[in-house]
């Protein structure tokens, strides 16, 4: 339910209490009818958006539940996801997040405490807080002893459509309401735009245009974007959007990653590469990660960028088989383009070989993987851990693949003994990206335990 700039202004008014201003004039007794969404409350110029649910839907307890069991660690630093009170533990770890250590949950926070808490960045220094509260006179007792050890006793509070706000500068959070009297974060466009594309939404959403989050969008050449972390399919979910500043190219197909051999252990799949060649480049730029390719295919006698269009071709994707090996890489493009680039040169020294198969071509060293890839038996498709981990396979334009034996491989190593013991039971991880409508990037990254 989206809120009128009217009915915005007319909620607000202040009084002082325990030196914290507070609004308490309601005259269109709208109180008992709390705005769903501190979107719904805050400006819609706010540069950031985070909000958490502390109520999520039933299913997403359970699922919750259930994934953390699998992750000793993460049910130890937030126990509510194992199980009780999620609402109690959820509200008690971002207290304690914020400094609050010693938090007397059903004095402090269950009299009053609301379904919604959010955090939002106004400019470079004001930082504003929304907490659905259900009980205005209790919450006016709670809060500011919880903002002060959160060293925002300095800040200003106030009241508005169902909602302490709060800030931790001097008259921060009337500036904000004030502010919303314009318009609210739910009536901007890019907001509205950007949130819809993340479908249900989960525990935690976040939206921005800039503030803490303008760097990354500017590594992606994004104006905006948004996220949401859920529990789907029994996987831990997050889903990102973002608005690119250009147009960007769609893809006409997919990269087949589903119809590698079901025993693939790390999959990468990119569809109509060598049409996006130049964009993929600039963006491995942008995230920093170039450098070390470059340095990689140079060491297989690969020139980059000059080769990219080759090794891309329509579609590609490149495999591992358990334990690394049978790699190998699977392009639909130019066969003899690719012979050439073979012959000759490092990768024929490496005994990389060119291997037909209908309209593909496969570049590996291991003759049987050759023959397993062109006609396998079972593929990922029929893997249940695949189908959990990689949302839409067929509506992809990169894919990412990994199950246990690739997660042991490639991540594991990088982390550090406590970190391992947390991922001993994560099965499989997955990435989908694609493009819609020309313009917005999308990826659907999820984890998968049991």
């Amino acid at each position: 339910m989206r809120r009128s700039r009217a009915v915005a202004a007319a909620t607000v008014t202040t009084v002082a209490v325990a030196g914290v201003g507070l609004a308490v004039a309601d005259p269109l007794g709208l109180r008992d009818r709390p705005a769903p969404s501190a979107a719904d409350v805050l400006p819609e110029g706010v540069a950031s958006f985070v909000e958490v649910d502390l109520e999520p839907e039933l299913a997403q307890q359970i699922q919750m539940a259930d994934f953390a069991r699998h992750v000793p660690g993460l049910a130890s630093r937030l126990p509510g996801m194992a199980g009780g009170d999620v609402k109690q533990h959820l509200a008690t770890a971002i207290v304690r997040q914020a400094g609050c250590r010693d938090v007397d949950y059903a004095r402090q926070l269950e009299p009053w405490l609301g379904e919604r808490v959010a955090l939002a960045q106004l400019d470079d220094q004001t930082r504003v807080l929304a907490v659905q509260a259900t009980d205005e006179p209790a919450a006016r007792r709670g809060l500011p002893a919880l903002l002060s050890c959160a060293g925002w006793s300095s800040g200003q509070v106030l009241y508005s459509d169902g909602y302490l706000v709060a800030s931790n500068t001097a008259g921060g959070a009337g500036e904000a309401l004030s502010m919303a009297t314009r318009g609210v974060l739910s009536s901007n466009a890019s907001y509205e735009s950007d949130t819809r594309r993340l479908g249900p939404r989960g525990v935690v959403t976040a939206w921005a245009w800039g503030g803490l989050a303008a760097e990354a969008l500017q590594r992606t050449d994004a104006s905006s974007g948004a996220a949401t972390l859920r529990f789907a399919d029994g996987a831990l979910e997050a889903k990102v959007v973002a608005r690119s500043r250009q147009d960007l190219p769609t893809s006409t197909s997919h990269p087949k990653v589903a119809d590698l051999p079901a025993d693939t252990s790390v999959a990468v799949g990119i569809s109509d590469g060598a049409e996006r060649a130049d964009w993929l480049w600039e963006s491995l730029e942008r995230l920093g990660v170039r450098g070390d390719l470059q340095r990689a295919a140079t060491e297989r006698g690969l020139d980059l960028p000059q080769d990219l269009d080759l090794l891309l071709g329509k579609d590609s994707r490149y495999a591992q088989a358990p334990g690394g090996a049978g790699e190998s890489l699977t392009v639909t493009g130019d066969r003899e383009g690719l012979q050439r680039l073979v012959s000759g040169g490092q990768l024929d020294k490496d005994g990389i070989a060119v291997h037909a198969d209908k309209d593909d071509t496969i570049l590996t060293a291991d003759t049987d993987r050759a023959h397993e890839l062109s006609d396998p038996d079972v593929t990922l498709e029929e893997d249940g851990d695949f189908r959990a981990a990689v949302a839409r396979p067929d509506h992809s334009q990169l894919t990412f693949f990994a199950d246990r034996d690739g997660i042991e491989r490639l991540l594991l190593p990088r982390l550090g003994a406590q970190q391992r013991a947390e991922f001993v039971d994560v099965k499989a991880v997955g990435l989908n990206t694609h493009v819609e409508d020309d313009d917005y990037q999308v990826a659907v990254g999820r984890v998968v335990v049991g």
